[in-house]
């Protein structure tokens, strides 16, 4: 006889089932995001609201990076070259920004060209090792560089 196999069947399927049922469902969060159309929308104004600069560069090239502060120091890697900008007691900027240079060379380093002089746009954001004192970044064509900030 089959039908206890299937019998069986049947009531072990059903037991999954009831077993793997979520015991939350979306219906338990009506507001999901502030939204009642459950669409992470807020549509009430929060936090700040308005951004006035406190001071800002001219251009330093193109970049998708975040700039690193160190000891009143910002590095942002734009453009060709990774650039150092000082900082003031009330953090204003005290220069324009300036290229990094080789001390050997006694010339600009141009951090994002490839070998063949292809430019490529910085896109990781600098991380620096205060036990080293050494700023890292890398480059869209896949080199690791090391700046000694001290």
């Amino acid at each position: 006889m089959r039908w206890p196999r299937w019998l069986a069947g049947g009531v072990l399927a059903c037991t999954a089932v009831l077993i793997t049922t979520p015991k939350a469902r979306a219906s338990n969060w009506i507001t999901k995001g502030g939204s009642l159309q459950r669409m992470s929308v807020e549509s009430g104004a929060h936090g700040l609201i308005e951004l006035v600069p406190y001071w800002e560069t001219p251009s330093m090239g193109e970049s998708a990076t975040q700039p690193v502060v160190i000891d009143r120091v910002i590095y942002h890697l734009a453009g060709d070259y990774l650039w150092r900008l000082t900082l003031d007691g009330a953090n204003r900027p005290i220069a324009e920004p300036e290229r990094i240079r080789d001390v050997a060379k006694d010339d600009f380093i141009r951090f994002n060209r490839t070998p063949d002089g292809q430019f490529i746009a910085p896109q990781s954001s600098p991380t620096y090792s205060p036990d080293t004192g050494v700023l890292y970044f890398g480059t869209g064509y896949g080199w690791l560089w090391a700046y000694h900030t001290i």
